[in-house]
């Protein structure tokens, strides 16, 4: 149903930009009941589509769903959403967030590198179609992401059978550890709030300081470290949406929410 609904924005022009399970409602208390996408006032539409698709600079969502891009202060569209539906893929899943730090920048950093794991404590029982579709869907390059209407048909969501990705004895290019999952995102949420902090930067707003301006000076081996050296991905196949997805690190962000839907 998400993906029905976030395909449904994305071929009206609409990207949403603030993506998380708190902004997903339940129609009823019952089992199997309709979703519904909620908060729209970050989103972006754009009313010159096809000249033009929804694109923005705006650093905006929250701190735990935010894409790399959006971190970096790039200029990013409709692939945000599918980033942040990876990060809630994960949270539905595994009961916690797959990016987590109390101070920010050092969450920020976990993003943009990808920094991701799956825990074998919260994984163990969770099929490789799964993970397939969280890592496709968390590419750290936006063009390498799959579209929604590329994951509607993604073998997990149809009920492939399991031996499907047998060839992959690590989907995402990494193993399954015994590391400590980060912590229960229900709890984290009760105790803080559920995205993080509500906060919303534009570039129009003076002195506002890059979201990494002290992440990326010093790394784990106290060296001076620049986003750019981290290079490219392997670009995903066009004809090919469900090839080995190629991997790099990333991890953390939390949140921010205004105003009411842009027009431009």
């Amino acid at each position: 149903q998400m993906l029905l609904a976030l395909n449904y924005l994305h071929q009206n022009h609409i990207m949403h930009r603030d993506l998380k399970p708190e902004n997903i409602l339940l129609v009823s208390k019952v089992s199997h009941t309709d979703i519904k996408i909620s908060d729209f006032g970050l989103a972006r539409i754009s009313r010159d589509y096809p000249r033009r698709l929804p694109r923005s600079h705006s650093i905006c969502g929250s701190d735990f769903y935010l894409a790399p891009e959006v971190i970096k202060q790039e200029e990013y569209g409709r692939e945000i959403d599918i980033w942040a539906l990876g990060v809630i893929t994960y949270v539905l899943l595994s009961g916690s967030l797959p990016f987590f730090h109390n101070v920010l920048h050092k969450l920020y950093r976990q993003i943009v590198e990808r920094d991701l794991s799956f825990p074998e404590q919260a994984w163990k029982n969770v099929s490789k179609g799964a993970l397939d579709f969280i890592l496709r869907l968390m590419q750290v390059r936006a063009g390498d992401r799959l579209t929604a209407d590329q994951a509607l048909s993604h073998p997990w969501l149809r009920g492939t059978n399991a031996a499907s990705f047998g060839s992959f004895e690590s989907p995402t290019g990494m193993m399954r550890t015994n590391s400590q999952a980060n912590p229960n995102y229900f709890a984290h949420a009760q105790q803080y709030g559920a995205g993080g902090s509500d906060v919303r930067r534009t570039p129009s707003q003076p002195n506002v300081p890059h979201p990494l301006e002290h992440a990326h000076k010093v790394n784990s081996k106290g060296q001076g470290q620049d986003d750019r050296s981290m290079g490219p991905m392997t670009p995903q196949s066009q004809s090919d949406p469900y090839g080995r997805p190629s991997f790099r690190g990333q991890r953390h962000p939390g949140q921010m929410s205004s105003g009411g839907p842009q027009y431009y």
